[in-house]
């Protein structure tokens, strides 16, 4: 519940344009890994499958703490619900050039520079239309051809419009994609450089929360 407020309140600051980035130096691989243990006991509940990919050793570069634990938060909870019974969910980590950043998402030269962290959430549920894969991004909405069919239900659609307004305060970029076959993945980057964090977009060590998920909420 506590989590849940907390986003709401970061919910209203994202409308007003008031909520701060404050990026620090940590781990991501093991706040990914640290993620994905608290979602596996759902995951082996329901007889999902959760691979990993790239995610073996670690990584420290400058996130924000909170905005990528509420990113992750929501992303593996969406992957969670459109996912069979005894289906797959894939976590992915690579890094990648800007080049590749702006090929992946078609954004212009200007925008994206230097190495980014490209995470990627895939589930083998069911496919999103290819005309409502950009549209699940919007407040409030839903996938209706899924939603009239789906047995967890479609919550408010408001998760996959925080996390894409989340991932742009932290200079980065989100894209929804069918895989081939059967399943969606969710790719997002954010870069890598601290140049791309301005001063006051930084906390000092000793502001530095700690680097386990609340389990509690």
């Amino acid at each position: 519940m506590l989590r849940l407020i907390d986003q709401m309140l970061d919910f209203n600051q994202l409308e007003n344009d008031v909520l701060k980035l404050k990026v620090a130096q940590y781990d991501i691989i093991y706040e990914i890994n640290a993620w994905a243990d608290v979602f596996k006991v759902n995951t082996q509940e329901r007889g999902i499958e959760l691979i990993r990919e790239g995610l073996s050793s670690s990584f420290f570069t400058w996130i924000d703490h909170d905005k990528l634990d509420k990113i992750l938060n929501n992303l593996f909870t969406n992957a969670l619900k459109h996912t069979p019974d005894y289906g797959i969910i894939r976590l992915s980590f690579d890094i990648i050039s800007s080049d590749e950043v702006k090929q992946l998402f078609e954004c212009s030269e200007s925008d994206a520079t230097g190495d980014y962290i490209n995470i990627s959430v895939y589930n083998n549920g069911e496919q999103i239309p290819e005309d409502k894969l950009t549209e699940v991004f919007k407040r409030y909405y839903q996938v209706k051809e899924i939603n009239e069919s789906h047995k967890r239900g479609w919550g408010t659609g408001i998760g996959l419009y925080y996390v894409k307004e989340l991932i742009t305060l932290h200079h980065g970029y989100i894209k929804a994609e069918n895989e081939q076959g059967k399943g969606v993945v969710f790719h997002f980057v954010i870069p890598i450089d601290e140049k791309a964090y301005s001063s006051n977009e930084h906390i000092s060590v000793q502001e530095k929360r700690p680097t386990l998920p609340d389990m509690d909420n």
